[in-house]
């Protein structure tokens, strides 16, 4: 009787404790943790551990809590009489936080984010699907052949070969579409760290697919390194112009029935990895251009591995390696039944091209990070040497590309600072000579990528209009003016600024008749541009700051020109925007200059006039 009653005892004595801990919140702490002093902590203490699932080690998930005497005397005290069925408010106990963490952290990585929309979903799931195809049909062709005894290939052998490539080729397009849905969903860094492993995966299966001798993909790199790019590219496209095996010798080779090629999942194409870069520039990582900089090293080294393993003068090659899918022939652009092999095209798919170091320099140039202009030198200065190494011989990469000096226009921040101030010179120039240039004419008829919907101005944006492709340049011109508004009374910038703007309306004029040629004109601009009555109003500033006596009529024959353009039809403007109220009071300001008085008096009423009748 005595025993039973000690336990009856130690049963209140736990239901006291209960009764406390989950119905005075006052004893817990705003981080929902117990008072680690007097009985609240002894309490505590004997609450059982919690499993995976959130059921006390106590208490079976099967077995229903009770609250009877019989089930109160355990030896350690443990409490039985909790419903972990409870929601956590109902039950304000600590290690329910803990659970929920837990679930988290045990998430399956495997399964797809209900983030996602509908086609992404759809697209990691055929993906799933298509691993599975073609590791199954990797494996039937090797156990078919490992278990042959002679080696002779049979139909049943050649059939499984094919259905072994065309599910490699499958796979390729399935982690194309994968990357290509996922890297479209904004707002998601998630996609975007989706759609980078599934295109990182893609190029560690396609270099892994070689000799085990290669490298394959190189793990994430901190920044590029300028030599070894340099070198690189400088070994690879001698490569792609080498003489090969004659066409006879190949035919031989290709029909060679004793050999089956190897098979290779082919790499991701240069949309791929531009669907990546372009996730990286709208996303709001803060080292997205350091990340930039490891996709295109690890670009290169694709385009590497491959180009070394099918260089017949490379010192690693045998001739085993005729008889491999990349050596096959393939229709080069389809004309006249020409062809090249097939890792040629694999190696110019992978290097990094014009378009690519853009979008790099685009993500350092909407960063606040102390070294973005430092690699965007650095960015530039590479992009160079390929454009010496490879044009005219890699389509895609072009010496002073446009969209390369665009962002890094876009990226200067200071013309206060000298280096900055020469910079934004330099590229002005170049990009200025690009646009303006008829021997550039081509460059966009092979541009099949649609515009940049994702642009925070749509300025890099490709535009259509009236039939035309061309590039709207409109803010790399306006940032070159605006910054140089910012040096107001510095000796020589008004001068700058308005010949930028003359530039401006030289864009415009190829733009709206066609470059100037031989008995006539030809219709087919590079850049369109858009003037707008700030970029006039930042120059009549500049007029208005300086203290030059002949500025004040700059700015009066300025305004008088955005006056004139008022009274012709739109389309007779010539890109010359209309005056507004602060064209005329800058205007106005600038004949404070002016020694003679009387003459600045009638200007200024003149051009009161002007505007009232505005």
């Amino acid at each position: 009787s005595s025993f039973r009653a000690a336990s009856i005892h130690q049963q209140q004595h736990q239901r006291e404790c209960r009764l406390i801990v989950t119905t005075s919140p006052r004893f817990w702490d705003a981080d929902n943790r117990s008072s680690q002093y007097g009985v609240f902590s002894s309490c505590s203490a004997h609450l059982p551990p919690v499993d995976d699932n959130g059921n006390d080690d106590a208490t079976s998930k099967n077995d229903t809590p009770s609250s009877t005497a019989d089930d109160a005397g355990n030896d350690n005290g443990a409490i039985t009489n909790i419903d972990a069925s409870s929601p956590p408010s109902a039950l304000n106990i600590p290690f329910q936080r803990s659970k929920q963490n837990k679930n988290k952290n045990t998430t399956s990585s495997s399964e797809i984010p209900s983030s996602f929309d509908a086609r992404a979903q759809a697209k990691l799931k055929a993906l799933a699907t298509a691993k599975v195809d073609a590791e199954v049909s990797k494996h039937a062709y090797l156990e078919l052949v490992g278990s042959a005894n002679n080696n002779t290939i049979d139909e049943a052998t050649i059939a499984l070969h094919d259905e072994w490539k065309k599910s490699e080729e499958q796979l390729s397009h399935a982690y194309s579409q994968a990357i290509k849905y996922t890297s479209r969903i904004l707002k998601n860094p998630k996609a975007t760290q989706t759609a980078e492993n599934l295109l990182l995966e893609w190029m560690d299966r396609f270099t892994h697919s070689f000799d085990d001798e290669t490298d394959g993909t190189p793990s994430d790199t901190t920044y590029m390194n300028k030599k070894r790019m340099i070198r690189t590219i400088n070994k690879i496209v001698p490569r792609l112009n080498e003489s090969s095996m004659s066409k006879t010798e190949v035919a031989n080779n290709n029909n060679d029935e004793k050999v089956l090629p190897k098979i290779h999942i082919p790499p991701p194409t240069e949309k791929d990895y531009l669907n990546v870069l372009r996730a990286y520039s709208i996303s709001k990582a803060k080292r997205k251009g350091q990340q930039c900089e490891a996709l295109l090293s690890n670009m290169l080294e694709v385009a590497k591995t491959a180009a070394f393993y099918y260089s017949q003068e490379d010192r690693s090659w045998t001739d085993d390696r005729v008889h491999d899918v990349g050596m096959e022939m393939i229709e080069h652009n389809g004309v006249g039944g020409e062809g090249e092999r097939r890792w040629k095209g694999w190696v110019t798919e992978s290097i990094p091209k014009s378009k690519a170091f853009s979008i790099a320099i685009k993500c350092y140039a909407g960063t606040t990070q102390t070294e973005s202009l430092e690699r965007i030198l650095l960015l530039n200065n590479i992009h160079d040497e390929f454009a010496k190494c490879c044009v005219p011989y890699i389509h895609g990469v072009y010496s002073d590309d446009p969209y390369v000096l665009f962002h890094s226009i876009k990226s200067l921040k200071n013309f206060q600072i000298d280096q900055e101030r020469e910079l934004g010179s330099k590229w002005m120039q170049k990009l200025h000579k690009f646009v303006t240039s008829h021997e550039n004419i081509g460059y966009l008829a092979n541009k099949t990528e649609p515009a940049d919907n994702n642009d925070e101005e749509g300025e890099e944006g490709i535009v259509k209009s009236t039939g035309q492709t061309t590039i709207d340049v409109t803010s790399a011109y306006t940032t070159v003016i605006r910054l140089l508004a910012k040096l107001r009374g510095t000796k020589g910038v008004a001068h700058d600024a308005r010949n930028i703007l003359d530039q401006m309306h030289n864009v415009q004029t190829i733009n709206e008749h066609g470059f100037k040629v031989e008995g006539g004109f030809e219709n087919e601009p590079i850049a369109s541009i858009d003037i707008r009555s700030n970029a006039y109003n930042l120059v009549l500033g500049l007029y208005r700051d300086s203290k030059d006596e002949k500025d004040s009529m700059k700015a009066v024959n300025l305004l008088q020109k955005m006056v004139d353009a008022g009274n012709k039809p739109l389309s007779e403007r010539g890109g010359v925007p209309v005056p507004n109220e602060q064209s005329f009071e800058y205007a106005i300001l600038a004949l404070s200059h002016m020694i003679d008085r009387d003459k600045a008096t009638q200007v200024a009423e003149l051009l009161l006039t002007l505007m009232e009748g505005q």
